[in-house]
């Protein structure tokens, strides 16, 4: 794989020296509802997303599951191995289709040792990572259910590059933490309201700036924030990351038919 080449933004900021340490690079496909991994499992491999997004998910006894995460081609999947010795912190799942490179951990750990380029960008992104699930947590406790689909909508989109995001209507559930019927109320609005539309499993996003405008202040601050440590130099010390703040929450109103995200 030459530098540069790659869509994955920790590989392709590399230099050639340090994504030799890496090499060779597997590729493999991230099939749409796939388990990547599951908490507390042994972390046998490293991804770089190049297309695609994984979910990192947290579940309860009684079999609820909320997303803290995502990656995309901006990130890393098992970077946090060592720190959490070895063994994944969360369940994980691709929940748009795609491709990604792939390294055994035992190398990706040398190539660690190796290179302080890596090493950093690693650390920011799992730093990244924390101010996600930070986030999603104050999201999950202050915001309406509407503010955090739209939020939920928009992060997808940018990860998709794409105006057109897959999803069903169960997952999207699961995602922000609310029942089905409420993701179906919430569809219905943004519908009628002319943001999105819904159609056979798919949500084309028809207005970004009137979905952002109903999104909570939790996407601004973390679109920001990776924005900021995919801009620093790579010797450069990461800047420290801001508490996420808690918001009273919106409320949400009624109006327009149930609208099919998908089943």
């Amino acid at each position: 794989m030459q530098v540069g080449a790659s869509s994955n933004q920790i590989l392709s900021g590399l230099s050639s020296a340090d994504v030799s340490l890496l090499m060779p690079l597997e590729s493999t496909e991230l099939v749409q509802g796939e388990s990547i991994l599951e908490a507390g499992e042994a972390i046998e491999r490293v991804l770089f997303p190049q297309s695609g997004v994984i979910s990192l998910i947290t579940k309860t006894q009684d079999g609820n599951a909320v997303e803290i995460g995502m990656i995309g081609s901006e990130g890393i999947l098992g970077s946090s191995a060592l720190a959490a010795a070895g063994s994944a912190i969360n369940d994980a799942v691709v929940q748009v289709s795609g491709t990604a490179h792939a390294i055994p951990r035992l190398r990706f750990e040398i190539a660690l040792a190796q290179s302080s380029s890596l090493r950093q960008r690693a650390a920011r992104f799992d730093c990244l990572l924390l101010a996600q699930a930070q986030q999603a947590a104050a999201c999950n406790a202050s915001h309406s259910a509407q503010a955090r689909v739209c939020r939920w909508l928009l992060e997808l989109r940018d990860r998709c590059n794409n105006d057109v995001v897959p999803l069903t209507q169960n997952f999207l559930a699961h995602m922000v933490g609310v029942q089905r019927t409420t993701v179906t109320l919430v569809a219905s609005r943004l519908q009628a309201l002319g943001v999105i539309r819904c159609r056979r499993g798919k949500v084309r996003i028809l207005d970004a700036a009137k979905l952002e405008h109903s999104a909570c202040e939790c996407y601004g601050r973390v679109k920001k924030l990776r924005e900021q440590l995919a801009g620093i130099p790579a010797l450069e010390q990461p800047r420290p990351i801001s508490p996420p703040v808690l918001l009273r929450a919106d409320r949400l109103g009624n109006g327009g038919a149930p609208a099919q995200v998908g089943k």
